[in-house]
């Protein structure tokens, strides 16, 4: 019933059929209606005399209001909004920026993790595979290894050396996802895990720990680089179990084997090892791990190196530990800025306040989402994925704070408070923010729900968050009205057509 009320508004006073015939839209235009002329109210908007806005239409609905009041009745059905710039000029308007390219995100200097649909080398085996909602990770001083881990695969999907990345400039780089370039060491081609929910991950400094439930057990899962240039993959079980197994690559071609080292013919090698009995096998090219009585603390360990002999045996952190321990990295990302109060002469009044346009990692202030926090700070989220606290908002504006406390989200367009959490919109799902010790940056990316389809376009963005007093969360997503239960964190979708 609720989608066919929907539907109905949406298409309310547009058109009629009848008799199979097509009836006059019922739109305002120019030439009949006075209030949708561009020349109307624009000395009251600042903004007007901008070449982008010279065909606008200013305060559509309070001019249309005012001129059917004024004449004290109405012909029908009132005439729907005409669209950008009257209509005059197609969907997109008169100065229209729909092939734009912009090309400045590849000039960013990411903090750490960037959250992306991501397109894959050609020589690799996911070159053919759009992987939504993915989160790649650059490793090493000089970046020179690029891990991708998969929220919906529950495993690094991809490993790459000599490594970079880049996206397309259409449409401000929003579009078209990250595309990696290297040559390729380990991939997952395809889902090996059924029986498996994705929790979120924490930063610990610089290192990115995964946490996810496999078959009823709890794992965290991290990539990190070692000093001797090779790379440590080491899983965690937080439970018991029986046994798991563990997909470490698939399409992979050994080489050779020396008891629990695997050589690859692209010159790598695996070294394993466990604090548990293990088998390793591999069955039509997927290299899989059997671990047995799996306790709260067991591990597997997984180093990859070019060399068939481990130079050293590196002392190993427990990954909880590493939780525990964590320090903050993006502090010294404060920036001060100022702002003017607008003329206090109406009971809605505008206020400028400076953006920190420069910064020291060139991060855009194409901002998507705010909300307050008891205090009165503003938390402000871009487009390509950092989060903003802003301090400093009080009467005066002459000193306002802007602090980056996270950053790697996948374009958020939604953000709101709930009991001090910051929830934020993402395209393939909902995250809480929390900062676990207290230093002001956030340290815990908490998944509320991974359900969220993408399509890898301009259009699947995802608007509009929402949370109800019962704790529910409410967006838009394409032509739908999502609804994602507080209590069970399901996906549902209330409404369509809109």
């Amino acid at each position: 019933m609720l989608t066919k009320l929907l539907l109905s508004f949406c298409f309310l006073g547009l058109f009629s059929l009848q008799a199979g015939k097509k009836e006059k839209l019922n739109i305002a235009t120019p030439q009949e209606h006075p209030y949708v002329k561009p020349e109307g109210n624009r000395d009251s908007n600042r903004f007007s005399k901008n070449k982008v806005n010279e065909a606008r239409v200013y305060d559509f609905y309070q001019r249309q209001a005012d001129f059917y009041m004024t004449q004290g009745k109405t012909s029908g059905t009132i005439p729907a909004y005409p669209g950008l710039d009257a209509g005059k000029y197609g969907h997109w308007g008169k100065h229209n920026q729909n092939g734009h390219k912009d090309t400045r995100w590849n000039n960013i200097v990411d903090d750490g993790i960037v959250g992306s649909h991501v397109n894959f080398p050609t020589n690799s085996k996911l070159a053919k595979v759009s992987k939504e909602g993915a989160i790649v990770i650059p490793l090493g001083t000089d970046q020179k290894y690029q891990a991708v881990f998969s929220p919906r695969d529950f495993n690094f999907i991809y490993l790459s050396s000599k490594s970079s990345m880049s996206y397309n400039g259409f449409r401000w780089g929003t579009s078209r996802g990250l595309s990696l370039r290297g040559e390729t060491i380990l991939q997952v081609s395809q889902r090996t895990y059924s029986n498996a929910q994705y929790h979120g991950y924490y930063k610990s400094g610089n290192e990115y720990i995964f946490s996810y439930t496999l078959n009823g057990t709890k794992v965290l899962d991290s990539i990190t680089p070692l000093q001797s240039n090779d790379l440590k993959r080491l899983i965690e079980f937080q439970g018991n179990a029986t046994s798991q197994k563990i997909y470490l690559a698939t399409n992979v071609e050994i080489k050779s084997r020396d008891k629990d080292s695997f050589t690859l013919k692209n010159g790598f090698t695996l070294h394993l090892s466990s604090s548990n009995k293990f088998t390793a096998e591999v069955k039509k090219s997927q290299l899989v791990v059997n671990i047995q009585n799996i306790a709260k603390g067991s591990y597997l360990s997984c180093t990859i190196s070019q060399n068939k002999q481990l130079s050293s045996i590196t002392t190993q952190t427990s990954l909880v530990t590493k939780i525990k321990q964590n320090k903050a990295t993006l502090k010294k990302q404060t920036y001060k800025t100022s702002g003017i109060n607008g003329p206090n002469t109406s009971a809605y009044v505008i206020d400028d306040i400076e953006l920190p346009y420069k910064n020291k990692t060139q991060s855009l202030m194409f901002f998507t989402g705010i909300d307050f926090n008891q205090k009165g700070e503003a938390i402000i989220c871009s487009l390509k994925g950092d989060l903003w606290r802003v301090t400093g908002l009080d009467q005066s504006l002459k000193s306002i704070s802007w602090t980056k406390i996270a950053s790697g989200l996948n374009q958020p367009f939604g953000l709101r408070i709930r009991h001090g959490i910051i929830y934020v919109l993402e395209r393939t799902r909902i995250t809480a923010m929390h900062d676990k010790n207290g230093d002001g940056e956030i340290d815990f990316f908490e998944c509320i729900n991974n359900q969220i389809k993408e399509r890898p376009r301009s259009h699947s963005h995802k608007f509009g968050l929402e949370i109800d007093k019962q704790g529910n969360f409410y967006f838009a997503a394409d032509d739908k009205v999502v609804k994602v239960h507080g209590s069970t964190r399901k996906l549902e979708i209330i409404a369509g057509g809109v």
